[in-house]
């Protein structure tokens, strides 16, 4: 299951300034997914020393699951009511 990300390059987080992080899901797979996105945070100015902080971590878990398309319900109640038809024509024969 992939995943791809993007905002995740150095960015600023300086007064009024803001960035969007996105991680999309490549939702093609089934199954169950697991992934941790690690964000490495660090202060870098020219006024003082630049500090590293501990990294961070967001955890992304879950699953994808088959839906069927509503054509399939169709399919399957008329393949339900031509057995039920068969078996009562069957059962008028032996009757």
């Amino acid at each position: 299951m992939g995943f791809t990300t993007a905002g995740f390059d150095p960015f600023n987080l300086g007064a009024g300034v803001g960035t969007g992080l996105l991680v999309t899901l490549q939702d093609s797979a089934i199954g169950a997914f697991d992934v941790t996105v690690q964000l490495q945070p660090r202060s870098v100015n020219g006024f003082g020393p630049n500090v590293a902080f501990l990294p961070s971590e967001l955890r992304l878990i879950g699953s994808v699951a088959a839906i069927p398309e509503p054509g399939t319900y169709v399919l399957t109640l008329a393949g339900g009511l031509m057995v039920l038809a068969w078996a009562r024509r069957r059962q008028r024969q032996v009757a």
